[in-house]
């Protein structure tokens, strides 16, 4: 990683950098948000800006698009029915999916000094470690016992969720990200399904003893992406769980914050974005 700030324009240029992602320690929970440094891999990630073609939800796992929405909230107690509806619409119209319906979303605001692990916080520090959300435990408990820390949508309940995944055939999930200022250095990664090993998905790693999450083992085959510069009208779309797949063999698209160059001071503008989860089905 560069550690100069000045060369962060020279970097975000380039059609692929190297930097050091954070990969766990498969013997030990995940107890404070960070791992020993032997567990930082250096790896290639991809500006999927430079691309002839751009990723797409069906190869990739994921796309980014464009909108006229511009949010200004402070607090996910903003994120009225009427702010949500268009984010509802640009989903299902993507995915040419049926309905969608809001499970939960977090606020990540980089001057936030926490464990950026999941909590019942609304706004927490960006996540610096690989992982998917929703480990086989969380997935099974949706209809009776949903986990607070991904279900926080005061809206609905767990009956909410079981009627549309018992009267659907197909059933998804689906994360949008958007910037809520303009992007610069601590960027979202997000590793595409294309070329996934399965045998590299980890699909329960605890945290902190309570909680399960997926994560993934170095593959150096593995393809990377990020959008340097995003803007608060962009948002991306990631796949997170698909049910006409496997429930031992599904690919998601594994995903973590990383810094372009090293900016201990935040010099740089700091990153603070929305991550909604959606139930979708088809």
């Amino acid at each position: 990683m560069t550690s100069n700030t000045g060369h962060f324009y020279d970097e975000i240029i380039k059609d692929k950098i190297k930097v050091l992602l954070n990969y766990p320690n498969l013997n030990d929970d995940i107890k404070f948000g960070h791992f020993d440094t032997q567990h930082h891999k250096e790896t290639s990630i991809h500006n999927a800006r430079q691309l002839n073609t751009p990723p797409h939800i069906e190869q990739e796992g994921f796309c980014l698009l464009t909108s006229n929405i511009n949010l200004h909230i402070f607090s996910i107690d903003e994120l009225t029915p009427n702010i949500i509806q268009p984010f509802n619409t640009i989903l299902v119209d993507t995915l040419s999916a049926k309905r969608a319906l809001l499970l939960g979303a977090v606020i990540r605001h980089e001057q936030k000094h926490d464990t950026g692990l999941p909590s019942h916080s609304e706004i927490r520090s960006p996540a610096g470690f690989i992982h998917a959300d929703w480990g086989m435990q969380r997935l099974q408990a949706l209809t009776t016992n949903p986990d607070p820390i991904l279900v926080n949508n005061p809206q609905i309940n767990h009956t909410d969720i079981a009627n549309v995944i018992n009267k659907a055939s197909r059933w998804g999930m689906y994360n949008i990200w958007i910037p809520l200022v303009h992007l610069t250095n601590n960027n979202l990664a997000l590793c595409s399904i294309n070329g996934m090993n399965n045998e590299d998905i980890v699909r329960s790693f605890m945290f902190n003893g309570t909680s399960e999450i997926m994560t993934l083992k170095y593959n150096q085959h593995h393809q990377w992406f990020y959008y340097p510069l995003m803007q608060s009208n962009e948002l991306l779309i990631f796949k997170q769980y698909d049910s006409i797949e496997n429930d031992d063999t599904y690919t998601c698209v594994f995903h973590t914050a990383f810094n372009i160059v090293k900016d201990d001071n935040l010099i740089m503008n700091p990153r603070k974005s929305l991550e909604l989860r959606f139930l979708v089905n088809y």
